[in-house]
């Protein structure tokens, strides 16, 4: 069977196209060649639209995230052929940008990797790991976007309130915000023995995490008791 492309408006077979279960025929109206050109193309845009709704991809991805995995693993076993001979050819490229891309966002995987690393910790030890990216905003966010022990507006880190080592889950209740110098100097200590001889202790915020911590186990006692 073939079909036209819409933009190069050459006659292929279906091999041609990238499926899309969204069209009546099942695939794309574009060929994979111009549907290539056409990310390359638009893909300022494309990041800059993603910048602009961040909040509502990441919360559609949450709400679907079952749905998206099981898609993405059949489309790439119903492409696997295709896929593997891409990379066969662009081999050289697809290394250097990956390495582009990791020099770039070095931070960044970091961060993610360290959350993984915790998530798979919290697993083995068999303790609770419920906490999701939405709540993870939410924590940020309540304490401004800052470290919740020092204050300052530097790159955050989930940091857990009662060390995994002493039974702390990967919970909303038991992980804060907190900059790389904090996390590292609380380490596996009780909050309780260490902030208090810390070098930035503030009897205001030390009130504020601990408002915070009740709040959250409140939340998680209505919500088991409904």
């Amino acid at each position: 069977m073939t079909k036209v492309c819409s933009k190069c408006e050459e006659e292929l077979i279906l091999d041609m196209f990238g499926k899309d279960k969204s069209k009546k025929d099942g695939y794309n109206i574009y060929c994979k060649k111009c549907n290539r050109e056409y990310q390359q193309n638009n893909k300022e845009k494309r990041k800059e639209y993603y910048k602009e709704n961040i909040k509502k991809i990441k919360h559609y991805y949450n709400e679907n995230k079952t749905q998206i995995s099981n898609y993405r693993k059949q489309h790439y076993k119903e492409n696997k052929d295709v896929a593997i001979e891409y990379y066969s050819k662009n081999k050289d490229i697809i290394i250097q940008n990956q390495k582009k891309y990791k020099k770039e966002n070095k931070y960044e995987i970091a961060k993610y990797s360290r959350q993984y690393k915790q998530k798979r910790r919290a697993i083995e030890h068999n303790l609770p790991f419920t906490l999701t990216t939405h709540q993870w905003e939410n924590a940020k966010a309540y304490f401004n976007k800052t470290c919740a022990y020092c204050g300052e507006e530097l790159n955050l880190e989930q940091d857990h309130f009662i060390p995994l080592i002493k039974r702390g889950g990967y919970t909303k209740e038991n992980i804060i915000p907190a900059c790389r110098g904090c996390n590292a100097s609380k380490y596996d200590k009780l909050f309780e023995e260490w902030y208090l001889t810390y070098k930035f202790y503030d009897k205001n915020r030390e009130q504020y995490i601990l408002n915070y911590i009740e709040e959250m186990k409140g939340l998680h006692k209505k919500q088991f008791n409904n």
